[in-house]
């Protein structure tokens, strides 16, 4: 089957879209497992296969977390001008080390005796008590080969390089933090402005309806993400709702030094909820992972198994959101919408060779790599 001439026929979506679905092979992953003979094929399989079996209560998460995330809090939490302002203080010197910020409270607490700020680690906690958001921290390769989750959980030997697992002492010789969305989620909705915010969706979802009823089915223009078929194809058939979130997930890799060859990997979560002119910026990016380094990784699958595991979970398991602008716990699943990536990043995502290889969508597209 040629795909470009499958390509050239999707140009009428409306007409074609039956037609294109009858031709899309009716894949089995177990048939899949048993016929691959690459290896890279076959840790790929069986990463979806352990996807498969997500849930919320297979031990990724500790269980006061778990607790947590299915009896949200409500309400808003009462703190002390010391804690207050203890917060305020963590939130602003986020981006310094942990001295400078030891040395603002200690300079307050001699020039207001009376007040008694939060060290360190204690405001550290308090923010987690107040967000629920904790880390999971995974083993990784001491050379960024691979990260000991899924099917590769029980090695003791990186399969890639041979490094040892653990030093000496039974310590991991490196690790990786995964922040979990669903946490994330429910923080946003218990302020009531950031609540309000996220209607953005369900407004613009409702005033595309009246306008395609207005216009023979078509939108007068494409201002969003929300304004094309598919979403409004997954919207129509229930699988998004109103209280769901819409979530894009974006992989880059950076080079921290100049002067020094530094692979760090970073993941982000985007809520497509959020309205356009702020969604992107950093405020309201939420974070996935990072990959310390400091070679690039040699199998993102194992490093993307975490958030992906926790994403599926809660698909399976629809949990209660308390949300601030309606004063009600809600159900809310998340939707994962898109994967995206730049180029280098997309090799990651989607197997193929990239901008390096002749032909660098393999199938999609005929464009010659450079």
């Amino acid at each position: 089957m040629d795909p470009n001439s499958l390509a050239a026929d999707d140009m009428d979506v409306d007409e074609n879209r039956d037609a294109t679905n009858d031709l899309r092979p009716d894949l089995n992953i177990e048939d899949l497992i048993n016929s691959a003979t690459l290896q890279s094929i076959k840790v790929s399989l069986d990463f979806i296969q352990e996807l498969k079996r997500a849930s919320l209560d297979d031990g990724h998460l500790a269980p006061d977390v778990l607790s947590r995330l299915k009896n949200p809090p409500s309400g808003t939490f009462d703190l002390t001008p010391d804690e207050q302002l203890s917060l305020e203080l963590f939130v602003s010197m986020h981006n310094t080390p942990q001295h400078v910020y030891t040395s603002v409270k200690n300079s307050i607490e001699r020039r207001h005796p009376e007040s008694d700020l939060l060290s360190f680690e204690k405001v550290k906690k308090l923010t987690v008590e107040i967000t629920g958001i904790s880390p999971i921290t995974d083993h990784m390769c001491i050379n960024s080969c691979v990260a000991y989750t899924g099917p590769f959980k029980a090695l003791e030997v990186c399969p890639v390089c041979d490094e040892p697992r653990f030093d000496t002492g039974n310590r991991p010789r490196q690790v990786f933090l995964t922040i979990p969305i669903r946490p994330q989620l429910q923080a946003l909705r218990r302020n009531k402005d950031k609540a309000m915010a996220l209607h953005y969706r369900t407004l613009h979802t409702e005033a595309l309806i009246l306008e395609l009823a207005d216009n023979d089915g078509l939108p007068k223009g494409y201002s969003d993400f929300f304004d094309g078929s598919q979403y409004m194809d997954a919207f129509e058939r229930g699988l998004i709702k109103e209280d769901d979130i819409v979530l894009m997930l974006s992989l880059d890799g950076a080079q921290l030094f100049a002067s020094k060859h530094s692979d760090c990997w970073m993941c982000i979560w985007v809520v497509f909820d959020h309205s356009p002119d702020v969604r992107y910026k950093k405020p309201y990016v939420l974070p996935a992972f990072t990959i310390p380094g400091p070679n690039p990784p040699r199998v993102m699958d194992s490093f993307l198994y975490r958030s992906l595991q926790h994403l599926v979970a809660l698909q399976k398991d629809s949990l209660v959101i308390w949300d601030a602008s309606k004063d009600a716990n809600v159900p809310s699943n998340p939707f994962f919408a898109l994967a995206t990536a730049d180029g280098p990043g997309l090799t990651h995502l989607n197997g193929l060779v990239g901008h390096m290889g002749k032909n660098g969508c393999r199938m999609y597209c005929s464009i010659h790599g450079r």
